[in-house]
């Protein structure tokens, strides 16, 4: 079990103990690259107990974009790295998604899929389908242009709410509070007037990984 496995079990621990009800509320997951963590994520909920209306899994398929110019990055967040069509080898998305669903432990759990830079899904289109909030959103995107994207349309369209659990795989990636995930947090706060309870963390060296639930 690797420090992430640990930190997602924690969360989902967390949701078991606290009994965060997630009736009406989604699994929002933004980053999938090879599914490990899906695949994970979605043992932990049959481990604690815990049966989600919907899994929502989010990835552009491509790799990275770009990240905003002038914010600090990682040197391995390169555009075009974490690209599941390379992880893969084949630019079948639908044979991608059946690689990875074949591996879970069974189908009880509906997963949806949006395959696109989130720029390009997280649209006002997407709430047409009348999404359900989240009462955990899972971000394993690397940079602060995703992480913005992602909070900044959630915040916005309500889909984040009172005890959301919103989770960052790559906090430690940029110096705090000055690029990547963790500067995306900050923002939020400032833009929304948000409250958070930081419930989670887990660091090894640089590889720092938090979670937090909104008040």
């Amino acid at each position: 079990m690797w420090d992430g496995d640990t930190y997602r079990e924690a969360i989902v621990s967390y949701i078991k103990e606290n009994k965060i009800d997630i009736s009406g509320r989604w699994n929002y997951q933004y980053g999938i690259f090879t599914g490990t963590t899906l695949i994970f994520i979605y043992e932990m909920f049959r481990k604690y107990g815990i049966a989600p209306e919907k899994i929502l899994a989010f990835d552009s398929f491509e790799g990275l974009p770009e990240e905003k110019a002038d914010v600090p990055k990682s040197e391995v967040w390169q555009k075009k790295e974490f690209s599941m069509k390379n992880a893969f080898q084949t630019d079948d998305t639908n044979l991608i998604i059946q690689q990875i669903e074949s591996k879970l432990p069974d189908r009880d759990i509906p997963i949806e899929w949006y395959e696109g830079f989130f720029s390009d899904v997280l649209l006002p289109k997407f709430m047409e389908l009348q999404p359900k909030p989240a009462f955990w959103v899972d971000l394993d995107v690397d940079l602060y242009i995703s992480t913005y994207q992602v909070l900044d349309f959630m915040f916005a369209n309500k889909l984040i709410l009172k005890n959301t659990i919103v989770s960052y795989d790559d906090w430690g990636g940029t110096e705090e509070f000055k690029g990547g995930e963790s500067l995306a947090h900050k923002e939020m706060i400032e833009k929304y007037g948000v409250r958070f309870k930081e419930i989670r963390t887990v660091a090894n060296g640089e590889h720092v990984q938090k979670g937090f639930i909104v008040l």
